[in-house]
């Protein structure tokens, strides 16, 4: 049976924002210590991770945060990149393209689009994220505790809230002229991306946690009361994150059933 947990780690960079927010409203949502870590905030260069006999390490500040707290009783959960996607697709690109996305074949294709298979979408997305996979890797190397991923939300359905509450870094695609892509499309992306992001986690050993089913409409969009912008969900989103970390957390402390024969 693992150990009973008495602290946990979050760590991550905008994402854990939400986390911050439901915790900053209900501290006691978790039955045990939890401390939050802003990558940003700790690396303001940016430079999270660093090579190091050739394997990617965090910061030795960020690591040496993060070993702070003994491994012994420790969860850690990572909520690490998870907007690559966005940068890749949230705009509508100049000459743009479309897929099929094999296990939602129905979603609509844009007709005004270059047609691209999905396998070529994929290695593209998965060349843009190999930032995000150092920096899994290099959490999974500052610590012996169980590492679980959080998936990234699902996209917002809706154009027009994401164009009014576009992030400073795509004001500029705005004042060229581009637009947000197609709902279908920023859905499709995700997907691809959440299955890398999995993918990645199984070779690393590391847990993933997908999204709460909750928080997704029939179409598998965030549902309006957990928006945020469209790259992060809110303090709503935040509080269904640390229900499943709760759960997890019981689960862990759960003791074993008896043995029988």
């Amino acid at each position: 049976m693992d150990a009973a947990v008495s602290q946990v780690q979050i760590v991550g960079l905008s994402h854990v924002n939400a986390v911050r927010g439901a915790l900053a409203r209900d501290p006691a949502a978790l039955p045990c210590p939890v401390q939050v870590l802003h990558m940003l905030s700790a690396v303001p260069s940016r430079r999270f991770v660093v090579d190091e006999d050739g394997a990617p390490q965090l910061d030795p500040g960020l690591r040496a945060t993060v070993r702070a707290v003994a491994d012994s009783g420790k969860l850690v959960f990572s909520q690490v990149g998870g907007n690559t996607h966005h940068f890749f697709g949230l705009m509508r690109h100049p000459q743009p393209f479309d897929f099929m996305l094999p296990e939602r074949p129905a979603l609509a294709l844009d007709d005004g689009a270059r047609l691209l298979t999905c396998g070529y979408v994929r290695a593209a997305l998965r060349h843009m994220m190999q930032a995000e996979f150092d920096m899994l890797a290099a959490l999974a190397n500052a610590t012996r505790a169980p590492l679980c991923h959080l998936e990234s939300p699902p996209p917002i359905s809706d154009n027009g809230y994401c164009e009014r509450l576009l992030p400073a870094s795509f004001q500029p695609w705005i004042a060229q002229g581009r637009r947000v892509a197609a709902p279908a499309l920023r859905y499709k992306l995700w997907r691809l991306h959440s299955g890398l992001v999995a993918a990645e986690c199984h070779r690393l050993g590391i847990g993933f946690l997908p999204c709460p089913p909750d928080a997704m409409d029939e179409d598998g969009f965030l549902l309006p009361p957990y928006w945020f912008d469209p790259l992060h969900g809110n303090a709503d989103y935040g509080a269904l994150l640390l229900r499943q970390l709760a759960q997890r957390i019981r689960r862990t402390d759960a003791p074993a059933p008896p043995a029988h024969g």
